[in-house]
C-alpha cells in the first residue's frame, strides 16, 4: 500500500482511500488484544498442566447458571423424592426449609451410599439443625430452639452463597397436621431420647 500511495503521488494521481495506511489501534482495543491472548496463553497452559482450562477450578463462576439462571421450579414432595440420587440419568437435589437446591456436584456425597445421602431428595431442614439423621428428616422446625432455628439459617446461607451448589427452585409442603406431637431428641447414636431428658436438655439442665 505504501508503494502504490507513493507511486501515485509520484505521478499526481489522486490517492483513494484504500491507499491510504489503516489507522492505528486505539490503546483500549490494543490492550483488549493482549487481555485476550494472555487468556489464551493462560488457558491451554492449564490445559497442559491440570488438564482443565480452569486449572482445576470446578466452581460457580465457570458454570453458565451463575450467569443465566434457570426458572426455579416448584417442587411437591414426592416429585423432589425423584432426584434422590438413584436415578444415574436426573440430578441430586435436596430441599432445605422450602429451598430445592442442585448439589449434583457433589454426587460421591449426596449420592446413594454416600456420607450424606440422607438429604437428598427430601426436605430434611430439622436434621440438619439437630443431626438427627435418621429420625429428623423433616421439614418440620417445630420445637427448635432460637440456636437450633439459627444452625437452619446457617445451612441455608451456605447452599445460597456456596460455588458449587444451585438453587433450582422451591418445595410445597403440606400442613402439618394440627395435634401432631412434636419430635424428640436423639443421642449420638441417633437414637430416640426419653422425653423427660429432652427437657431437661431444653432447659439447660445436667443429665
Amino acid at each position: 500500500r505504501a508503494q502504490r500511495r507513493t507511486a501515485k503521488l509520484a505521478s499526481n494521481q489522486p490517492l483513494l482511500p484504500e491507499d491510504l495506511d489503516e489507522p492505528e489501534d486505539s490503546v483500549p482495543f490494543a490492550l483488549l488484544k493482549v487481555f485476550l491472548v494472555l487468556l489464551l496463553f493462560v488457558a491451554l497452559a492449564g490445559r497442559f498442566v491440570t488438564g482443565s482450562v480452569w486449572w482445576g477450578y470446578d466452581g460457580k463462576w465457570v458454570h453458565w447458571r451463575t450467569y443465566w439462571p434457570e426458572r426455579m421450579s416448584v417442587f411437591s414432595e414426592m416429585e423432589l423424592a425423584k432426584y434422590d440420587g438413584s436415578d444415574p440419568e436426573l440430578p441430586i437435589y435436596l430441599g432445605l426449609d422450602g429451598l430445592v437446591f442442585d448439589v449434583s456436584a457433589s454426587r460421591r456425597i449426596y449420592g446413594p451410599g454416600g456420607s450424606y445421602s440422607h438429604f437428598a431428595g427430601t426436605d430434611a431442614a430439622r436434621a440438619f439443625s439437630t443431626g438427627c439423621f435418621a429420625l429428623h428428616r423433616t421439614h418440620d422446625l417445630r420445637g427448635l430452639t432460637a440456636q437450633e432455628l439459627a444452625a437452619v439459617e446457617h445451612w441455608k446461607q451456605f447452599f445460597l452463597k456456596s460455588e458449587k451448589y444451585f438453587q433450582v427452585g422451591t418445595v410445597l409442603h403440606e400442613p402439618i397436621p394440627e395435634g401432631t406431637p412434636l419430635l424428640g431428641g436423639c443421642d449420638e447414636h441417633g437414637n430416640a431420647l426419653p422425653e423427660e431428658v429432652v427437657e431437661r436438655r431444653k432447659r439447660g439442665e445436667e443429665l
